[in-house]
């Protein structure tokens, strides 16, 4: 088991189902050998295998919560929902404070439209697992997909105190302030995200566009020149960098930029018709 273990955590999940099985093979009645089995299947998408693991682990102890919530994932990764549904709720009613059975109920919920119950769910998976700051992003994904703006930002101000180095959250939430007009926490969060993670090339391209919209020419041109260091074929940065050139009367730089663009698109009408202005 303890190696079949070690393949896991290493991301071989072949080999580490050969060692349950061998586990297995040497105990029949070894519950966690088939749950752990099952939890490889899952991860592989391989759900069916995952079932039949699950029903001989239920019929060794059908008491433990852990072999519920794998059930779960496993019905929700056959998108029977109904039948998830009903296993998160027996991973729920024997660990009411099971945090990962709440976030895979969550998700359910979302997948069958209802969204209230899966607020309720998110939230109560954040509150029994204070350390894990997955379930504030999804709660915050779900408000910005719904125009919820400032709840979003509430729920990344939460994720950020519990995971501060998290580039992402950073820039999740700079672009929640850009949405309501709020350019300087944006900016300032764009400037966290890159500081934290000097390769996150779009901080760079809309910390530019931030400067761009604010008259900062020069700004704007050196995030954007960062950004396509980092992603040389990025059209929105080549086409705004050009523009910025162009307002500048540095036509030949903007025709470097146009001309690239239309090097790997040579249909692209807008950057055709600006090249041809810078000429004249």
């Amino acid at each position: 088991l303890n190696r079949g273990l070690a393949h896991e955590r290493c991301g071989e999940l072949q080999e580490a189902i050969v060692c349950y099985g061998q586990a297995i093979a040497l105990n029949p009645a070894y519950f966690l050998a088939y749950n752990n089995r099952a939890v490889a299947h899952n991860i592989m998408g391989r759900h069916r295998e995952a079932l039949q693991d699950l029903a001989m682990a239920l019929s060794l102890d059908e008491s433990q919560p852990i072999a519920y919530c794998n059930l779960g994932y496993a019905y929700a990764g056959l998108r029977d929902w109904q039948k998830a549904l009903a296993a998160l709720n027996d991973a729920i009613a024997r660990n009411p404070a099971y945090a990962k059975a709440y976030a895979a109920r969550g998700q359910v919920h979302l997948s069958l439209g209802d969204r209230l119950q899966a607020i309720r769910d998110y939230r109560s998976a954040a509150q029994y697992d204070p350390a894990n700051q997955i379930p504030l992003r999804l709660l915050a994904n779900m408000c910005a997909d719904s125009g919820e703006y400032r709840d979003a930002i509430t729920y990344l101000d939460q994720a950020i105190s519990r995971a501060p180095d998290q580039a992402e959250f950073f820039f999740f939430r700079a672009t929640m302030y850009e949405r309501l007009g709020l350019e300087d926490q944006a900016t300032e969060d764009y400037s966290r995200t890159i500081r934290l993670d000097h390769s996150f090339a779009e901080a760079y391209l809309h910390r530019g566009m931030t400067h761009a919209e604010r008259g900062h020419g020069d700004r704007a041109i050196a995030d954007l020149s960062s950004c396509l260091q980092l992603k040389p074929a990025h059209r929105h940065a080549r086409i705004s960098r050009a523009h910025l050139y162009r307002d500048e009367r540095r036509f030949e730089q903007a025709i470097t930029d146009y001309g690239e663009v239309l090097r790997q698109d040579p249909s692209d009408v807008t950057a055709l018709v600006n090249r041809g202005m810078c000429h004249d």
